[in-house]
């Protein structure tokens, strides 16, 4: 790799802003803070230092620059490293091979690009009207088939390959011919309209066709894998999307090319879609690189809830969260856009989005017996209201309790297939849920998933089971912790309001830190909570047993007025405990340190912050 690249992509990318997309750093003195994200920790020790582009944890050693942090966060090699940068900073990529077949892969993608070229030249002349009519035809704007390079191909068998007769293998290679029996080549792509499959970079990797007539098979067909495109590694879109990303970090999964192209032409920005495949783990990672959200879209129908129930498993199992949105009466995300009213519609509907840890469980649960609740015939902000509320626990139970005894027990088996593949934090948010929609106890889950996760003999090296829920000391910053919650769930209209402000606290406690997610995710998906403490039977065991005293105990906390004081004081306390705490690590950092400014700096301004919290406490907060 040329230095030249990669001076243009550390010009292009600081590395704080390419870390603080997945890691909440915060500035002291010329360092920046936060959680290390290669291993669990509740007090900060990781750090970034910009002015010298490199980060460095004190907590687990690993250390380096961007492209290290790439290479250690995603788990590639450096040219891949290279790529995902480059790709995120919107730089080209010099063509070059990284190994034996750079050469081949470069001659796959400049036929690839060649073709893309000769079909968009088709379909705007005289034999691509068919095609062309039929995009117009469904609303396609021109300027819309030009910025996704739309094009057509002829119903000629050698189109394309009879440009190259000398590059037959090279074309199968590429995914643009193929061979018969007989050993004739042929074009891969014929008679249909074609979508350009792009990286990052705009490069061509492959092809989308869609059949012209009716009677022609399959309707929708992709470039087959090669030695650039690989289906479950590329998105359709992600290349358009990017803008929106970088400015809302909001992607929307749908499932085909029109459904991206349709969202894009409404202004629903973010739309990108797997290419004939399920949602994959590389998906996952993909995705995750540009945005922090993901809402799934897809119409209600059978097909469609079984495929949105894939994609959040796949989300959930990486420690994603989303959110699911459907269409009613077999209507699609294109059919959706074409409203004229669209973009505002869709943002009415997002408020009505269920948690996609929800909407698993009772697809998980239910199966079939959910076809009854999403065939009703609404208008979509209607239907999503109607699917929320459906979705609620007591609404699901009195469906699952008019099931026979046999039924229900398939059910629960079900349900432990599904636990079995979260991490606790989520299985501890689900398994009380489940237990009462079930009408089962929730120890009963409990012994089930004890007995799945018993160590089997097997020839395969296996990762240690992840650890129970540890029991933490209560310590200050614990107690405090816990405080806070309490008050939070005593006054549900406060925490809209204190949410933004402390959405990236950092827990030393893992109870506050599911109580914290469980009352985030009944604001996000308009849930709310009284603040009765009898509400607190709703939820998991370990958070109900230790917060309902703390709640029984200040639930004479009557105004607003009073509660927003103590919260403040709340936050105060606790972010002047972490500053105490990172005085006596900067402490202990300096004895060893070969050059102690930089801690002496950070000290200094951690003894001011220590003392501005101090004074706020002073004054009556």
């Amino acid at each position: 790799m040329k230095e030249a690249l990669k001076q243009r992509i550390l010009d292009a990318v600081s590395i704080d802003q390419y870390i603080g997309r997945t890691v909440s750093l915060k500035k002291q003195g010329r360092y920046l803070k936060g959680l290390c994200p290669f291993h669990g920790e509740k007090s900060p020790s990781f750090t970034v230092t910009p002015e010298k582009g490199i980060y460095h944890c004190f907590g687990c050693g690993r250390s380096g620059d961007l492209f290290g942090f790439v290479m250690e966060k995603e788990g590639v090699p450096f040219p891949e490293a290279v790529e995902i940068l480059a790709n995120y900073a919107g730089i080209p990529l010099e063509e070059q091979g990284r190994s034996s077949d750079g050469g081949r892969e470069r001659a796959c993608l400049d036929l690839l690009s060649e073709a893309r070229a000769l079909f968009q030249e088709y379909l705007r002349g005289a034999d691509g009207q068919t095609a062309m009519q039929y995009l117009l035809g469904r609303g396609i704007k021109p300027e819309t088939i030009d910025t996704f390079r739309i094009g057509a191909a002829p119903a000629d068998w050698r189109f394309f390959t009879d440009r190259h007769p000398d590059k037959e293998d090279l074309l199968i290679e590429a995914g643009l011919a193929r061979k018969s029996d007989n050993g004739r080549v042929y074009d891969f792509f014929r008679d249909r309209v074609i979508f350009p499959i792009e990286d990052m970079s705009d490069r061509c990797l492959g092809f989308g066709g869609r059949v012209l007539k009716p009677e022609d098979q399959p309707k929708y067909m992709n470039s087959p894998d090669s030695v650039v495109f690989h289906k479950g590694r590329v998105l359709y879109g992600l290349n358009r999307a990017l803008p929106a990303l970088r400015k809302n970090r909001r992607a929307i999964l749908v499932e085909g090319y029109l459904d991206v192209i349709g969202l894009y032409e409404a202004g629903i920005e973010g739309a990108v879609a797997p290419l004939g495949t399920a949602f994959t783990d590389d998906h996952r990672s993909l995705i995750a690189r540009y945005s922090d959200e993901m809402v799934i879209f897809l119409d209600g129908d059978r097909a469609g809830r079984t495929a949105a129930a894939k994609a959040a498993r796949t989300m959930l199992a990486g420690n994603r969260t989303a959110r699911m949105l459907f269409l009613p009466g077999g209507a699609d995300p294109f059919d959706f856009s074409r409203s004229p009213d669209a973009a505002s519609l869709f943002e009415r509907m997002l408020e009505k989005a269920v948690p996609a840890h929800r909407f698993l469980l009772l697809n998980v649960l239910e199966e079939e017996r959910l076809d009854s609740v999403f065939a009703k015939e609404l208008p979509p902000v209607e239907y999503m209201d109607y699917i929320s509320q459906s979705m609620q626990r007591e609404a699901a139970h009195n469906r699952l309790t008019e099931l026979g005894l046999e039924t229900r027990k398939q059910a629960f088996l079900r349900l432990t297939a599904l636990l079995l593949d979260l991490n606790d934090l989520d299985r501890n948010l689900l398994q009380d849920e489940a237990a009462q929609i079930l009408g089962v106890d929730t120890a009963t889950i409990r012994a089930e998933l004890d007995k799945s996760q018993r160590p089997r003999m097997t020839h395969r090296r296996e990762e240690p089971a992840a650890p129970v829920q540890r029991r933490v000391p209560e310590t200050h910053l614990v107690r405090i912790e816990r405080e806070l919650m309490a008050y939070l769930f005593l006054n549900p209209t406060l925490f809209p309001v204190v949410h933004q402000t402390l959405g990236d606290l950092a827990f030393e406690d893992p109870s506050s830190e599911t109580l914290w997610r469980i009352l985030e995710n009944r604001t996000l998906s308009a849930q709310p909570w009284t603040g009765d403490p009898a509400e607190m039977a709703q939820f998991p065991a370990s958070v109900r047993d230790l917060f309902l005293p703390i709640v029984l105990k200040h639930r004479e906390s009557k105004t607003d007025k009073i509660t927003r004081e103590i919260l403040l004081e709340l936050s105060i306390k606790h972010s002047l405990e972490r500053v105490e705490r990172e005085l006596k690590e900067k402490e202990s950092e300096i004895k060893f340190a070969d050059d102690p400014g930089p801690l002496v700096l950070a000290m200094h301004g951690l003894q001011k912050e220590k003392l501005r919290l101090k004074s706020l406490l002073r004054g009556g907060v």
